[in-house]
């Protein structure tokens, strides 16, 4: 019998699928995969889910703009929410560091996405400067953030633009949709014998 050799080892020719190497939150969310997310984006307004009632087909929920509690069809629901991601997430999705998002954010290149306020706090307690509530991006958001950073030229200002190292190292819009959507990316064996990222591999 001919011996299998290394199974953990891809063949040579051979594309593969594997998931991106994204924070343990991720990989915990995409074990969750089925699962009615904590926070929400729907018509975009952020929401908190509070209770789900199948057999009546309910779904209640908490508006975090105007903390107000609401109850929709859950089935209609179901169909229109859109997910909110964690700073850590879009992070590791847009290949930048936290610092240097929120340093953006305080300077005004992209809007502030909307905070995940405690439901105990009043609304006239808020305060927009509370690091304590936690920042949820819409997929929304995360283009807007992306576009930002993908025209960032280093250098003084010139005719001629020139795009930094760090903004190659970014996926393009498609990509960064499909990683939005579904958290997997295509990597390829490059001569070197590195897997790397589709968009980051050299012309064969």
């Amino acid at each position: 019998m001919k011996p299998l050799g290394d199974v953990n080892k891809p063949p040579e020719h051979m594309e593969i699928v594997r998931r991106n190497n994204l924070p343990d939150m991720m990989a915990f969310r995409a074990r969750r995969k089925g699962r009615w997310p904590k926070y929400f984006y729907l018509n975009g307004e952020l929401y908190r889910k509070m209770s789900i009632n199948r057999p009546m087909d309910l779904i209640s929920v908490w508006r975090v703009s105007d903390a107000t509690f609401l109850t929709f069809p859950y089935s209609e629901t179901k169909k229109r929410i859109r997910p909110a991601f964690y700073t850590p997430e879009v992070c590791a999705l847009i290949n930048r560091h936290r610092v240097t998002i929120m340093d953006k954010i305080h300077e005004g290149a992209f809007p502030r996405p909307q905070r995940a306020w405690p439901i105990t706090m009043p609304i006239d307690q808020r305060d927009q400067t509370n690091t304590t509530a936690r920042l949820l991006w819409s997929e929304e958001d995360i283009m807007k953030a992306h576009d930002f950073f993908s025209k960032q030229t280093r250098g003084p200002a010139r005719r001629i633009p020139v795009v930094s190292v760090e903004a190659k190292n970014m996926p393009n819009k498609r990509e960064l949709v499909s990683l939005i959507k579904n958290q997997q990316i295509t990597y390829v064996k490059s001569k070197e014998g590195e897997f790397v990222p589709l968009w980051k591999a050299p012309d064969f």
